[in-house]
């Protein structure tokens, strides 16, 4: 595996060898950095989610201050069970990510074409990182490659 490190928003995950990644900056800083890394080699790719793909898209740091008091309350805000853009979202859980809290909220998917999980990580007292993961989720080989990744997730500073 290979290790994509964020020196300036400090974290880290690892992913692996003979995929690509691509880092990017929004040209009005709404996203801070953003980088995705996936396995599209030998895919037909814009297609519907192909099978076998997997994509892991980290974004960020965002702010919620401004509307929230705080992270419990933001995630619980952006949370509607019957969905965004005809997408209905699962479950709602509460877990860990790199040490930090975070919400994993099934079914969203880092794009239309597939519906893998999101996650909402708390970066600091006022900001989170979202993490998208692009996969069909009833695909269990590709879901356990996108927690294999997830689970190597970390901060660094």
């Amino acid at each position: 595996w290979q290790t994509y490190r964020n020196e300036e928003y400090g974290f880290e995950f690892k992913y692996p060898k003979n995929w690509t990644s691509n880092e990017y900056r929004d040209l009005n800083d709404f996203v801070q950095t953003s980088v995705s890394v996936g396995n599209l080699e030998g895919l037909d790719y814009p297609a519907p989610c192909p099978q076998g793909y997997v994509g892991f898209y980290v974004s960020g740091p965002f702010s919620f201050a401004d509307q929230y008091s705080s992270f419990e309350e933001f995630a619980a805000g952006e949370y509607d069970p019957k969905g965004y853009l005809g997408v209905t979202f699962g479950a709602k859980n509460k877990i860990s990510v790199g040490g930090h809290s975070a919400y994993r909220y099934s079914g969203i998917g880092s794009e239309s074409i597939c519906d893998g999980p999101a996650f909402y990580v708390q970066y600091d007292p006022t900001k989170y990182l979202l993490i998208t993961g692009g996969f069909k989720e009833g695909e269990s080989s590709t879901a356990e490659l996108f927690d294999q990744i997830l689970h190597t997730f970390a901060f660094t500073k």
